[in-house]
């Protein structure tokens, strides 16, 4: 998901009030290292290194203007679709699965492949320019009460 890449254009074009949240266990420490050095020095930057319980994922999806999907080549786009079940908009490469799963839902696609970095940071300008919460529906009950309802029911169908 070239962390790295995310982390420079989002420091290129995010605006001041904008916060970026990595988040999930690294396997590879020095892609951990990476990522720290390229976070360093910008408190807009989170990183959690370790895996989202079901609630805290549901959660940051539902506190998110946009989800960041920035694949260099897609088998199974698994935030895609997380982010478009939570009613949280896409910016992502425009890959055919990308673009199918996000039919319908807001979505900021660049193209893929080539040159990452100044495609997605133009991505991430464009959507800093439209209106917060783009696509989010009212929620009824608070984000906590749907994230453990939401956990409750992937624990049920495990069983």
């Amino acid at each position: 998901k070239q962390p790295s890449t995310t982390v420079s254009a989002f420091r290129d074009a995010a605006p001041r009030d904008a916060i970026l949240l990595i988040a999930g266990p690294c396997a590879d420490q020095s892609l951990e290292a990476e990522i720290i050095r390229a976070a360093e020095g910008d408190p807009r930057i989170r990183l959690r290194f370790e895996r989202l319980s079901d609630e805290d994922l549901v959660e940051a999806l539902c506190a998110a203007d946009w989800s960041i999907c920035p694949y260099s080549r897609i088998e199974n786009p698994g935030a895609v679709n997380l982010s478009v079940a939570y009613g949280c908009p896409v910016i992502a490469p425009d890959f055919p699965a990308v673009r199918a799963l996000t039919a319908g839902s807001p979505a900021i696609l660049y193209p893929g492949g080539g040159e990452t970095r100044p495609l997605l940071a133009a991505a991430i300008r464009k959507a800093a320019t439209v209106s917060k919460r783009v696509g989010h529906h009212e929620r009824q009950i608070s984000r906590r009460e749907q994230a453990r309802s939401t956990a409750d029911q992937y624990r049920a169908a495990r069983n």
